[in-house]
């Protein structure tokens, strides 16, 4: 009888654990990769390549004088992200480390602006990073942009060539009328949010 009462106790015990244990497969993980190949530049942009180099304190620049009005940007069309299979993607964000200034008076303004490219050639919603028309922002990370379900997204699945083949568009849009101003552009970061398949090897 002793025994029997033993064993049911190892029984409840055994599944006391079990049911308490996290289930397979519905943690989620993140993982962080940045801009490394730009697809096309426009306009006059310093050291562009600086933008991609995977280094968050060099950067690519674009000034404008009085009575300029520009408006480039830099595309870029891949990450660092091998297009390894890590699980089934739930969430995609992108954000970018900048610098914005206007100074001198006037009327004139500068706007910087955050999309994202896809592997299909096609660019997401482009989304407001703020007008300076008297100061700077100074050296800052954007807030996280949520792209999920931005416009041509898509289909994210297990299919993580798109992460791959993914950019951050950074764009300026500057009217100089009687100041000065600046755009340095850092880096562009893409995160993903997914839920990890044991083994991975076998996608």
């Amino acid at each position: 009888m002793k025994s029997l009462k033993l064993l049911l106790l190892s029984v409840i015990a055994l599944f006391s654990t079990f049911i308490s244990a996290p289930a397979c497969g519905t943690t989620t993980t993140t993982v962080t990769y940045y801009t490394n190949h730009v697809e096309s530049t426009h306009g006059v942009i310093t050291n562009a390549a600086n933008y991609y180099d995977g280094n968050d304190t060099t950067y690519a620049s674009i000034t404008a004088a009085p009575t300029e009005t520009w408006t480039m940007w830099e595309l870029g069309d891949q990450t660092n992200s091998a297009g390894t299979y890590l699980g089934a993607i739930t969430k995609v964000e992108i954000r970018v480390k900048y610098d914005a200034l206007f100074t001198g008076g006037g009327t004139g303004w500068i706007e910087s602006w955050l999309a994202p490219y896809w592997k299909s050639n096609l660019g997401g919603t482009l989304v407001s990073l703020g007008t300076i028309t008297n100061g700077t922002t100074g050296v800052i990370w954007s807030g996280w942009q949520d792209v999920t379900n931005d416009t041509d997204h898509p289909a994210w699945g297990l299919n993580w060539s798109e992460i791959q083949y993914m950019g951050v568009l950074i764009m300026t849009q500057i009217d100089c009328d009687a100041g000065n101003a600046y755009n340095y552009w850092y880096q562009g970061e893409v995160r993903v949010t997914y839920v990890p398949f044991l083994p991975a090897q076998v996608f």
